[in-house]
């Protein structure tokens, strides 16, 4: 591959990992609350819009970086809808010693609704301690 095959490959890449990005950005803008969703939408826009024909490779690079710490900037910021799966991410708890995909406020095994007997869950108390802590749960606990 010559090179200006190789720049045009490295191009074509950069142009879609940033208009990936800048979708991402007007999905997390559409997040915001009402108000401040339409000055948002204009910023992105024109910010783009002015840097689109700009030929220094290292100013491209610094928008592509800026580009990015707005979008990290607007996960943490922007609340979540339950219905927005993140990429990457889930819900996972630890049942029965293993690790499975699901949610901790869902009930697990309890005394109390009848799933174990208190031998068993006192056992397991003591095998969660031991794991927690690193030695075996004291016999003669007061508190």
């Amino acid at each position: 591959m010559s090179l200006p095959e190789a720049s045009k490959v490295t191009i074509e890449t950069f142009k879609f990992q940033f208009r990936s990005n800048y979708r991402e950005l007007l999905r997390l803008i559409a997040r915001l609350p009402a108000k401040e969703q339409p000055e948002a939408f204009k910023e992105a826009r024109n910010t783009v819009r002015s840097r689109k024909n700009e030929e220094d490779p290292q100013k491209k690079l610094d928008y592509f970086k800026e580009l990015a710490s707005k979008i990290g900037y607007l996960r943490m910021v922007t609340p979540r809808r339950p219905r927005d799966s993140e990429r990457g991410s889930g819900r996972y708890v630890i049942r029965d010693g293993k690790l499975v995909e699901g949610d901790g406020g869902s009930k697990g095994s309890r005394v109390a609704d009848g799933s174990i007997s208190m031998n068993e869950a006192q056992e397991r108390n003591r095998r969660d301690f031991k794991r927690f802590f690193g030695k075996d749960k004291p016999s003669n606990v007061f508190f």
